[in-house]
């Protein structure tokens, strides 16, 4: 646990490898070529109450992971966004009977590096996501843009939810193979395709905004 602390003019603030969650809450970052690196599927409202300025990258590096045990897993919202530097696929790893549940918390800005996915679930049935995410904004990290949200067959759709959110500047917004998320009441804006469908998804989309997509 590192708490209440001043961390400055470091090369990296605090760095965690793919087998580290620890705990950052309460600390100031400045002056920090990067004040905090950690993976995906190590954060569990483990990151919160912090505050950033003057850092090269003023943001929360979350390196690329799956995000694959059976549990719900919660991004708390922090002082800066998180930026995603590798694709993350939230689905159960090998057991049909669990499921993989990332939950982003109302406030949360994440960011993503062109050409970054983020995937729900598998069309392998022994490989289950959801994505819950209520007032999150998805955007890309520059003017390059990134990939979007893609949910496959076995994002179970009762745990699939996009709520009061704002998804901009992906190449596919939200991807839906044969899959059934909820995307409500959110602004979907400045992507290629806001929202896309193959022949076997059936996603409800309702109360939405759609601005300056080319293909809403």
């Amino acid at each position: 646990t590192i708490s209440n602390s001043l961390i400055r003019n470091n090369t990296d603030g605090i760095e965690a490898d793919a087998g580290s969650a620890p705990v950052i809450m309460e600390n100031t970052f400045s002056g920090n070529q990067r004040p905090i690196s950690v993976y995906a599927n190590r954060i569990n409202n483990t990151i919160l109450g912090n505050s950033f300025s003057e850092n090269i990258k003023n943001y929360i590096e979350v390196q690329g992971d799956n995000i694959d045990e059976n549990r719900e897993i919660t991004w708390a919202q922090d002082g800066a966004p998180y930026v995603l530097n590798g694709d993350i696929a939230v689905q159960r790893n090998n057991n049909s009977g669990q499921i993989s549940i990332l939950k982003i918390a109302s406030g949360t800005v994440v960011k993503a590096q062109s050409g970054i996915d983020i995937f729900i679930g598998n069309n392998n049935s022994n490989y289950k996501g959801g994505l819950q995410a209520t007032g999150v904004t998805f955007s890309s990290l520059d003017s390059t843009g990134w990939s979007g949200i893609t949910f496959y067959n076995y994002a179970i759709d009762e745990d699939c939810l996009i709520d009061s959110s704002i998804i901009e500047h992906a190449v596919n917004g939200i991807y839906c193979v044969s899959a059934d998320p909820t995307i409500s009441n959110s602004l979907i804006r400045n992507n290629t395709d806001g929202i896309e469908a193959d022949a076997a998804s059936a996603p409800v989309i309702m109360e939405n905004t759609f601005s300056g997509n080319q293909r809403p």
